[in-house]
């Protein structure tokens, strides 16, 4: 009785090798997936910033064409003051010209805020331009040795799956129908 009790104590060991082995690839599994998540929040920030600096870009564009059809109204305005004989309409035309000069100024200052929230988003996009790469360059070593880990945990488990293999042809059958009934509702 001993004897067929000991070898059900010995596939018993080797059970519990592969499932700690199972738990341990699983759980290096989750390393690499949490390394691929990471990777792509990275890209994601990335693209983000890409459109935020594209969309700046934009902006500052449109601030830079609208100041430019203040210019050329005020040049207009100047010259048709030359023009005009009657003291109100050179007044209108100078306070007219007075109120583009501010919307003009106006302008300037939020393109200027806008140029610096743009250098200040490259300057992001730049440091997340490189802690991608630097995660790329790192998590390359990290993968390969994470996946040469599971397949030596792989290889491990195979093996002790022929151990057992070997051992449960030895095993009375009844015994081992009752360790493994056992075994299987410890698991659920």
């Amino acid at each position: 009785m001993q004897k067929r009790l000991k070898a059900i104590l010995d596939i018993q060991e080797l059970d519990m090798k592969m499932i700690r082995l199972i738990l341990l690839r699983k759980d290096r599994k989750k390393e690499l997936h949490h390394i691929a998540s990471l990777r792509a929040d990275l890209k994601e920030q990335l693209e983000e910033k890409q459109k935020d600096i594209v969309n700046l870009a934009v902006e500052i564009s449109a601030k830079e064409n609208y100041i430019q059809e203040i210019k050329e109204k005020m040049k207009r305005l100047e010259e048709r003051q030359g023009s005009v004989k009657k003291v109100d309409e050179f007044n209108a035309l100078t306070q007219e010209t007075t109120a583009l000069e501010r919307k003009k100024i106006n302008s300037e200052h939020k393109a200027s805020d806008l140029i610096d929230q743009k250098n200040s988003e490259e300057e992001i996009l730049q440091k997340i331009t490189d802690s991608l790469q630097e995660s790329e360059e790192s998590s390359k070593a990290l993968e390969a040795e994470i996946g040469s880990s599971v397949r030596a945990i792989n290889e491990e488990g195979r093996e002790l799956k022929q151990q057992r293999d070997l051992l449960q042809e030895t095993v009375d059958k009844e015994l081992l129908k009752v360790y493994e009934k056992l075994l299987q509702n410890k698991r659920a």
